[in-house]
């Protein structure tokens, strides 16, 4: 008896966390997807969410995010200019 308390304990720890986790993920993923990105289009350059970007816009980046080692945060400071990025 005294072994079905503690695994229904851990398991029900164990969602509680997971759960929790989950929660944190959602709240991450939302303000990532409410970013504004620049968009550059047929009557000009337009703010978009992230999450409203598609395949193949144009996207103008002015700071380089999630770059691995900081590569192409040297190349746009060495170059003085903007990166346009294409979605795939």
């Amino acid at each position: 008896m005294s072994t079905l308390c503690l695994q229904t304990f851990v398991v029900v720890v164990t969602m509680i966390r997971e759960a929790f986790d989950d929660f944190c993920r959602f709240l991450r993923d939302r303000e990532v997807n409410n970013q504004k990105y620049k968009k550059l289009t047929q009557t000009g350059v337009v703010s978009v969410e992230s999450a409203k970007i598609k395949v193949g816009d144009l996207i103008i980046v002015e700071k380089v995010h999630r770059s691995v080692f900081s590569v192409w945060t040297a190349v746009l400071k060495r170059f003085d200019s903007r990166l346009l990025v294409v979605s795939l």
